[in-house]
């Protein structure tokens, strides 16, 4: 572009675009590995949502859940270790629900487990539940 300012005239060149932000880590749990794991879409997680048997109503909620607690990496490890995957659930649920914490970071298994843990508590929130559910107001 000319610009003319009095006597002068000069071209203004326009300033470059900077380069896109990487993806954010995950704060609170890390890829296994401490590899960065690209986040499950909005369309996987529907179909994990499906092979889990995951109730309609609850869908929404545990999509929240899910991306505050991993950011829906489905390969975070949190708590040193004791909370794990999709869902961060705590290694003792796997064995209560008829699983292997080695299945632990598999997304359908951890949202069969996450379904257990729902149904045996009765809500998301409160003692013993999700923190993140507790922060976004879900009971």
């Amino acid at each position: 572009t000319l610009v003319e300012s009095g006597e002068l005239r000069y071209l203004a060149i326009p300033t470059p675009t900077p380069p896109p932000e990487p993806p954010p880590r995950v704060p609170e749990a890390t890829a296994q590995g401490g590899a960065y794991i690209a986040p499950v879409t909005l369309g996987s997680l529907e179909s994990i949502f499906d092979a889990a048997g995951v109730p309609n109503e609850w869908r929404g909620p545990m999509y929240s859940i899910a991306l505050c607690e991993s950011g829906h990496t489905a390969t975070a490890v949190g708590d040193h270790g004791n909370s794990l995957g999709l869902f961060q659930l705590w290694t003792g649920w796997f064995g209560a629900a008829g699983y292997s914490t080695a299945d632990a970071l598999d997304p359908v298994v951890n949202t069969i487990v996450a379904v257990y843990v729902r149904e045996t508590r009765g809500r998301f929130g409160g003692p013993g539940g999700w923190t993140c559910a507790d922060r976004l107001g879900i009971p």
